[in-house]
């Protein structure tokens, strides 16, 4: 909460002490994927287990999921080419970013006994796996490693980049930043590949982001000839207040939107 209200210091102060609590992460690099099947496409190398679902994954902190079929979204949106773009930043020569291959069909998909799909040049988001939307500690790094880029320091920032990329990223070599401005963008730009459609966050993130001109988006969707644009602080980002809620408590105005 105190790194969407703004306040670094003790955004990170906090990510310290949570850190002491847990900081273990899964070695995504032993993992592959397995076709012809939905859940447990993702499996290690090794004995075959699937990718541990949230309950049981050593990275999780305080455990959530959603609501119908425990909130997964698999094999229903397709990746923009912005975040498939953002994969490619920073990525060592000959490096290999798994959280890419293996949550993401490239191209195709093949699940149980049906056909092969293919949608060339197209990138399914279709992990199968249950996804922790609460607080795990990859998310709890990366609050450290932004908080240490803005008000901290640069070293520290790039030492839990470096701690999350070597479990994420097969021929991962040590991050290089310039300045602290740099090693806030490689921050940023980490944080979405590692919370990808994954709970509210990104929409928190761009709605905090957008009050920085450094890092404010305007966000464009297309189909066919039409297009949808929503301006960085539009009222669109604003969620309305339920009926439910406004029914209970009539005193409660309607945002502006």
């Amino acid at each position: 909460m105190y790194l969407y209200m703004g306040d670094y210091q003790k955004a990170l102060a906090n990510a310290n002490e949570a850190l002491k609590q847990n900081s273990t992460l899964v070695n995504y690099t032993e993992y592959t994927n397995a076709d012809g099947v939905t859940f447990g496409r993702v499996r290690h190398e090794t004995g075959g287990t699937r990718f541990p679902d949230a309950d049981l994954n050593p990275e999780s902190v305080w455990v959530r999921l959603g609501s119908s079929s425990n909130g997964s979204m698999n094999g229903e949106v397709y990746a923009p080419d912005d975040l498939i773009a953002t994969y490619a930043n920073d990525l060592p020569a000959g490096a290999d970013d798994m959280r890419f291959r293996l949550f993401f069909c490239h191209g195709r998909s093949k699940f149980g006994s049906g056909s092969e799909v293919k949608f060339p040049g197209r990138v399914l988001w279709a992990p199968y796996v249950e996804l922790n939307t609460g607080l795990s500690s990859p998310e709890v790094l990366l609050i450290a490693a932004e908080c240490e880029a803005r008000v901290g320091s640069k070293e520290k920032a790039l030492g839990h980049l470096d701690k999350l990329r070597n479990m994420r990223i097969k021929g991962n070599q040590p991050l290089v930043a310039a300045t602290k401005d740099d090693a806030l963008r490689i921050a940023l730009d980490e944080r979405r590949r590692e919370l990808r459609f994954v709970g509210p966050s990104r929409i928190i993130d761009l709605k905090r982001l957008n009050k920085d001109p450094r890092f404010a988006k305007t966000v464009t969707h297309k189909n066919g000839a039409e297009a949808w644009t929503l301006a960085p602080n539009d009222n669109k980002f604003i969620l309305p207040v339920p009926p439910r809620v406004l029914d209970m408590n009539p005193g409660i105005p309607q945002y502006e939107r």
